[in-house]
């Protein structure tokens, strides 16, 4: 009996390990696009300072959730994240909260003290045209005028 247990057990122990904590966003802000299309901006701050930035589009009528992420880490590296989630989990997403992603992009730009203020990872000597895209969305959202959430400043 117990050996026919142990793995539900196991799987229950990996769902309960896996799940992934809610951030707690302190502002917020959304843009419509068109009736069915609409765009979410979540950011995470600490001081005076944003350390995370989630773009949520919630594909439209019929498309996949798109989310993209923006981790500022402390030491200049900017990390950005690109994924897409099912259709079954928008709501969840564009409330904030987290949900199963199938990760598209993954990639870190490293700040540094040289002529060159953006450093993208290795081998590449430049940024390339999707990366300059990526900065460029961050600058923009960084921009955008936020609202607290929960009272927070």
């Amino acid at each position: 009996m117990m050996k026919s247990l142990l793995p539900l057990m196991s799987l229950l122990l990996l769902v309960t390990l896996s799940k992934a904590e809610d951030v707690k966003w302190t502002h917020r802000a959304e843009e419509g696009e068109d009736a069915t299309s609409t765009h979410y901006y979540f950011f995470l701050t600490e001081g005076d300072e944003v350390t995370r930035v989630r773009w949520v589009w919630n594909g439209g009528a019929q498309n996949k959730p798109e989310v993209t992420e923006f981790l500022l880490n402390e030491g200049g590296k900017i990390t950005i994240r690109t994924s897409v989630a099912d259709r079954t989990h928008v709501e969840a997403l564009v409330a904030g909260k987290e949900a199963p992603l199938t990760k598209k992009r993954d990639y870190s730009i490293i700040t540094a003290d040289t002529s060159r203020m953006l450093i993208p990872p290795p081998p590449d000597k430049t940024l390339t045209d999707e990366q300059r895209i990526d900065i460029y969305n961050l600058i923009s959202l960084l921009a955008k005028a936020r609202k607290p959430i929960n009272g927070k400043p």
